[in-house]
């Protein structure tokens, strides 16, 4: 299963209000390109272990997207999927191989060009090193920190300079359920 082109993103001249939180069945594989296109009210958003891809500028616009918690089956993140998400301030990827990251996924159009939106990137403790030293997402580095899974609870630990920006210390019971099955 996937989620198809402007599946979400043209309710109502191109933009979808009415989304608040969207969290997907096991069963869908692929987040299509623009299925989220302005989806202005969306704020989280839970994709399974089994997606494997999200398309291009899939959640472009999502300009009150704040949380985004992405599986570990995840491979593709293509060019612009959050690509002026300006609220964005926290990304889990539960993926221990860092997947392909797109140009601009994680940039807003400034001023003077793009620049990058500035949210945390919380990744596997076991796989930090390897995302800080691969080409796609070595240039965010700085803002990646890395989480522990306790049964269903997420501890949430932090350093380098991203702890003037955030704060995770806090346990989130049965926040990720679905996912951490």
């Amino acid at each position: 299963a996937e989620i198809v082109e402007h599946e979400f993103g043209a309710c109502y001249n191109g933009t979808c209000y009415s989304l608040y939180y969207v969290r997907f069945a096991s069963e869908v594989t692929e987040v299509k390109a623009q299925a989220f296109l302005k989806s202005s009210n969306l704020k989280t958003l839970y994709l399974p272990h089994s997606v494997t891809t999200i398309g291009s500028s899939a959640m472009l616009g999502c300009d009150n997207l704040d949380s985004v918690y992405i599986g570990s089956g995840i491979t593709t993140i293509s060019m612009g999927a959050f690509t002026n998400c300006v609220k964005l301030n926290k990304l889990y990827i539960m993926a221990t191989t860092p997947p392909t990251l797109g140009d601009y996924a994680l940039l807003q159009q400034g001023i003077s060009g793009y620049i990058y939106i500035g949210c945390a990137i919380l990744v596997p403790q076991s796989a930090l090193d390897a995302y800080k030293e691969n080409s796609y997402w070595g240039k965010y580095a700085e803002y990646m920190v890395t989480y522990c899974r306790q049964r269903a609870n997420i501890s949430l630990f932090y350093w380098s300079n991203v702890v003037d920006r955030y704060t995770f210390t806090t346990n989130f019971p049965n926040l990720m359920n679905g996912l951490l099955k």
